[in-house]
């Protein structure tokens, strides 16, 4: 998030302890970070695949996997499956997921 996104995002009023009566999917999130928070999701993406390449060209790639392989850079590593970056975790939970596909591979 950029520093215009950072100073944008403000959640309205006190958190309520009860669940809320409809879920909200991710894309919803990603929708109301840009639309109603300001946020360039955009730049966000451009970001991302900047800090890839940059991790790639380094050669901190994770091995590659049966169904997916990644990069490591600063602490977080990239999973990438069918040449899109599906999710970014830190290292330490990233380790947790690459074990349990070789589990499941």
């Amino acid at each position: 998030m950029g520093p215009q996104g950072r100073d944008r995002l403000q959640l309205e009023g006190p958190p309520e302890m009860k669940k809320p009566i409809v879920a909200v999917s991710d894309h919803a999130i990603i929708r109301y970070l840009e639309k109603v928070q300001g946020v360039d999701i955009e730049s966000i993406r451009r970001d991302i695949g900047r800090r890839i390449d940059t991790a790639h060209r380094r050669g901190e790639v994770i091995e590659t996997l049966p169904v997916a392989s990644g990069v490591i850079m600063d602490g977080f590593a990239y999973l990438i499956a069918g040449g899109v970056c599906v999710t970014v975790q830190p290292v330490k939970k990233a380790k947790v997921l690459i074990a349990r596909v070789r589990e499941d591979g």
